[in-house]
């Protein structure tokens, strides 16, 4: 726990889905899919709210949003955003822990970012339980993972010698305070929860290994690249290239 607030205290997230278009790809396929998919005017529990990216965001289009975060640095970050009276509640939140939440109180709950915190297994289902919990029946999971796969030949990239010799990445999905998610894991949480896959989307595709050629790319060649990338992004065949993946469900 230690080293992950070590990490987020020197790192700044709410730049990180903006800081070139190569990173925009995973803000604007998640934005998409929320759109798509979470009924109009949702009572919204974002638990890994981070700095309020998409809780201001949702709260915009007529969502009715509560966001927590385990991050004080992030909960004091949304709490002085001049949208921070959108919300209707910020507050430090340990998602594998939502005690103070009450059962069945959300139609949708969003869980973008700690399950690829938590390597053991049996805090991963901790989190998926407790999300589900405070989940009303027939309401909407969305999960966010990271891809083993992508992991592996992001390293691969970068240094190809260390990361053939280094076997906990594709072995047992360590990855410093990361954790990637086996090939079939995510497919296999509805067998294990009570809950029906709605869609399961890799958001920001082949990115990190084209990161500089989509960089290069001016606006109109950009907009036909992300034509690319939402035609593909839940083909099963090539999800797996995707660091990130975002997965709804539905609690029954």
């Amino acid at each position: 726990m230690h080293s992950l607030v070590e990490y987020y205290c020197q790192y700044d997230e709410d730049q990180r889905l903006f800081r070139d278009n190569a990173h925009k790809i995973e803000w604007l396929t998640t934005i998409k899919y929320l759109n798509k998919y979470l009924p109009a005017c949702s009572n919204v529990f974002d638990c890994c709210a981070g700095t309020g990216r998409y809780s201001f965001w949702l709260a915009e289009n007529g969502f009715e949003v509560t966001a927590g975060d385990l991050m004080q640095k992030h909960i004091d970050y949304m709490k002085s955003d001049e949208r921070a009276s959108l919300l209707k509640d910020i507050f430090l939140c340990n998602a594998l822990d939502m005690s103070e939440v009450k059962d069945n109180s959300f139609d949708v709950v969003l869980c973008m970012g700690a399950y690829y915190h938590l390597h053991e297994e049996t805090k991963r289902e901790r989190l998926v339980s407790e999300c589900l919990r405070v989940l009303k029946n027939n309401g909407m999971l969305v999960l966010s993972y990271i891809n083993r796969n992508a992991v592996f030949l992001n390293h691969f990239k970068y240094n190809p010698s260390e990361a053939i010799t280094e076997d906990n990445v594709i072995r047992n999905g360590k990855n410093g305070v990361f954790y990637a998610a086996n090939f079939d894991e995510i497919k296999r949480l509805s067998h294990k929860f009570s809950i029906d896959e709605i869609a399961d989307i890799g958001i920001d595709g082949s990115m990190y290994p084209f990161i500089r050629e989509i960089n290069s790319l001016d606006d109109k060649a950009f907009q036909q690249y992300m034509e690319y990338h939402l035609l593909t992004c839940e083909v099963p065949s090539i999800l797996g290239n995707s660091m990130h993946g975002l997965y709804f469900a539905t609690k029954v």
